[in-house]
């Protein structure tokens, strides 16, 4: 049986044609599609980058983050195609 994902948040790149998405499985570990999640692993297997940190800065500072509902937007906020918030960092 395949894993369950859902995406919590997505980042634009720094050259701004790309952007990364942080998925949540259904046991709550995090990853993302950037370069930095996929090329670096400590030696004891754990990976993380500063998309998933950001993340988890968010989710200590305001509780579970789970799929983002729809809510009025903000100024300077924008919405993916995916119909979720962006986060800047």
């Amino acid at each position: 049986m395949a894993k369950e994902y859902f995406t919590v948040a997505t980042f634009r790149a720094s050259s701004g044609r790309k952007w990364w998405r942080v998925n949540k499985d259904e046991r709550g570990g995090l990853s993302c599609t950037c370069p930095g999640w996929c090329r670096r692993v400590a030696r004891d297997g754990s990976r993380t980058c500063k998309h998933v940190r950001k993340v988890l800065e968010r989710e200590a500072g305001q509780g579970e983050v789970g799929p983002v509902q729809k809510t009025s937007r903000k100024a300077g906020a924008r919405r993916s195609s995916l119909g979720q918030r962006r986060l800047r960092l």
